[in-house]
């Protein structure tokens, strides 16, 4: 009889081998294989691994991997780790958390996205838009601007504007009926304007019934102060208007400092205007005047800082000047680099990055040192073409005349490393010259030395044993760095001594038979010296006159001297006077060099140097009259002729003529003062004929 089992029961799996029935040895397991010992559905809470079921180890798991020990998703609160464990969610605030990393992909509101993953709370006030990565505000709330430091701050000045900054407290365009007085919307306020003029309480155009007077509106009414009514006309009008055959009309005459009541103009005028046939007009050319015309753009005398030259006050340019002379009112020397002297005025150069300049040839003969090469065909200064690494280039030409330290040069067009390099060299002339060593070395026969003999606060070396300089601390005496004790000098005899003094300081000898710098005691004393028994002034300051070793005032100050030579005479005057012949004063007042003197100087005696308007210097240096009648500015070249009418005067050519009827037709210039030549080439004109006299 055949013993093999067909089917077991629940629990046994058949062995088809011997055709028994065997027990299933998986535990935990829901749906056993009935061929094999293995189990094909595991209960809940294991998974199955080579067909037995093992428990899961993992925490806080939603989803599980049905055949190994690893999570799918995680619960809420917790994310994914890379071996497939749930670790706790540790960032805050946090809206949408990434599934598999401790990171937020979306904060709350409030709160922005770091490039870390972690959520910052927004710190800015009053924010209504703000970036999503950091604290900053893109957009302030309606009634905020953003500051500088990304901060929202709450307008203050926006009252009837229509338009603000955006990055300030300033309004930028204003309601109708306002006007932008910088930032602040103010209301207009002249009465029965139609238009005014932009960004300013001035009206430009009036309403019907009324006329524009000095941006103010008037109504068209006829005033009269004073009324004949048998003759039905006006015989005197009020303030603003001007009488013409009994009617009163509006003066419209602008920057009258008084109107004319006769006519539609002024009687004179306000600051920086001139009256030219009742009209006031802006000054052009007197600007610098101390005292002008009232009725001419000239002017009758000028500040310390400008010289008179036809009528107008020239600015000696002091900013260009490198040593000007007071006494004399000349530059003597321009600054180099920039400026040239012609006739003591300086001029700049044509020439851009141009060291040494001719005037004669317009051309530049040396170029600034540094990138700059000179084109000798043409003496313009061009940029040197650049070289990597290069640290000096030639300004005779394009190319590197010295390379960085470390490296050498090639041909002037490039600064090569050394390929293997001496020891200790950081400076080149060519792949195998060393020239320059590192600080404590010295340069021997292409070669760096270090010194066997080590000499205590050495910087540089010359050569074996001989020190070349100390460090700052120290003085370097017979070799050796002495360190500077004494902090008193000026200059040093050794470390503890002194061998010269700052100013007004005098060596004394302490307690320890030092030579040591004391403060002289001398009141006003610049420079002194020590005596056996006292210190000694040897040159006061402004102001004091030296007696005796010490400074006192003098016994008769002289008006306006600033550097005394002894008592009653002066040597160095104050800017504005000039030195007397006899040196025993100095003079301010040029009106008596001469009369009609504008300005004046010291050369054998006090002279005048420049005149009034319509006078020229003679051979005496007297100011005569020039140009004939009506001239107010005279040819500095030809004292018979004119370039410049006074008012009512015509110019022909060459003098002037009383003017024609029609003032409006009147031409009161020269053709050459018109074309420019007066701006330009008077000044010059006029100062090299002055400076003939100053030669």
């Amino acid at each position: 009889m055949d013993n093999h089992c067909i089917a077991c029961n629940n629990g046994f799996f058949l062995e088809r081998e011997t055709g028994k029935c065997q027990p299933n040895v998986s535990a935990n397991c829901l749906t056993p294989d009935i061929e094999s010992p293995n189990c094909l559905v595991c209960s809940d809470g294991y998974f199955l691994y080579e067909g037995i079921c093992s428990f899961y180890s993992i925490q806080n798991c939603s989803v599980k991997d049905s055949e190994q020990d690893k999570c799918l998703l995680c619960h809420d609160g917790f994310y994914l780790n890379g071996l497939g464990s749930c670790e706790r969610y540790t960032v805050k605030h946090c809206k949408i958390k990434d599934p598999n990393a401790n990171l937020c992909r979306e904060c709350s509101p409030g709160f922005f996205r770091d490039p870390t993953g972690v959520c910052g709370k927004y710190t800015v006030k009053n924010c209504n838009v703000y970036n999503n990565y950091t604290d900053q505000c893109l957009s302030c709330l309606p009634g905020h601007y953003k500051d500088s430091r990304n901060d929202c701050v709450k307008y203050n000045n926006l009252q009837n504007c229509e338009t603000a900054d955006p990055s300030k407290d300033a309004c930028m365009s204003c309601k109708s009926g306002y006007y932008n007085d910088f930032g602040i919307c103010r209301q207009y306020s002249v009465a029965n304007c139609a238009l005014y003029k932009p960004d300013a309480d001035l009206c430009t155009t009036c309403k019907n019934g009324y006329f524009l007077f000095v941006y103010t509106c008037e109504p068209y009414t006829v005033r009269c102060e004073q009324y004949k009514l048998t003759e039905n006309k006006c015989l005197s009008c009020p303030e603003g208007y001007y009488l013409d055959e009994g009617i009163c009309y509006v003066n419209n005459g602008l920057f009258c400092k008084e109107l004319s009541p006769f006519r539609n103009g002024c009687e004179s005028c306000v600051d920086g205007f001139y009256l030219d046939n009742g009209q006031c007009k802006i000054r052009e050319h007197s600007n610098n005047c101390k005292e002008a015309f009232d009725t001419a753009d000239l002017c009758k005398s000028c500040f310390d800082t400008h010289y008179i030259a036809g009528g107008m006050c020239i600015s000696y340019a002091l900013e260009t000047c490198k040593t000007f002379n007071v006494q004399k009112d000349l530059c003597m020397e321009c600054e180099t680099g920039k400026y040239w002297m012609s006739h003591h005025v300086c001029e700049p150069y044509t020439v851009d990055h141009c060291e040494v300049f001719d005037p004669n040839a317009d051309k530049c003969t040396q170029c600034e040192v540094g990138k700059w090469y000179l084109d000798t065909s043409t003496g313009v200064c061009l940029e040197s073409t650049e070289v990597d690494k290069c640290k000096l280039y030639s300004n005779t030409q394009d190319a590197c005349s010295e390379c960085e330290d470390l490296y050498y040069l090639v041909s002037g067009s490039e600064c090569r490393r050394n390929p293997s390099g001496l020891f200790k060299c950081i400076q080149y002339k060519d792949e195998n010259t060393c020239v320059k060593c590192e600080t404590g070395f010295y340069l021997e026969n292409n070669y760096c030395q270090k010194s066997k003999v080590v000499i205590s606060n050495c910087a540089n070396y010359s050569g074996e044993a001989l020190c070349e300089s100390c460090e700052s601390t120290h003085l370097l005496l017979e070799n050796l760095c002495v360190e500077k004790i004494e902090t008193s000098c000026a200059t040093w005899v050794d470390g503890e001594n002194c061998l010269t003094c700052p100013s007004n300081q005098v060596i004394k000898t302490n307690e320890d038979s030092k030579k040591v710098c004391e403060d002289s005691g001398l009141d006003s004393c610049v420079e002194a010296e020590a005596g056996s028994v006292a210190n000694i002034c040897l040159k006061c300051g402004d102001k004091k006159l030296l007696n005796n070793g010490i400074c006192v005032d003098p016994t008769s100050p002289l008006n306006g001297c600033k550097v005394y030579a002894k008592e009653g005479e002066c040597s160095e005057c104050d800017d504005g006077y000039t030195l007397t012949k006899s040196n025993n004063g100095c003079v301010s007042n040029f009106s008596l060099m001469s009369a009609n003197c504008a300005a004046g100087m010291e050369k054998s005696s006090p002279v005048c140097h420049s005149c009034m308007s319509g006078y020229h210097l003679d051979d005496n240096r007297e100011c005569l009259k020039c140009g004939g009648e009506g001239c107010n500015v005279c040819d500095p070249y030809d004292s018979t002729k004119c370039i410049y009418c006074m008012i009512g005067y015509d110019h022909d050519g060459s003098s002037c003529t009383k003017t024609a009827a029609d003032v409006s037709k009147s031409n009161r210039m020269s053709d050459n003062f018109k074309s420019g030549f007066m701006m330009k080439g008077i000044f010059m004109m006029i100062a090299s004929f002055m400076m003939t006299y100053l030669a």
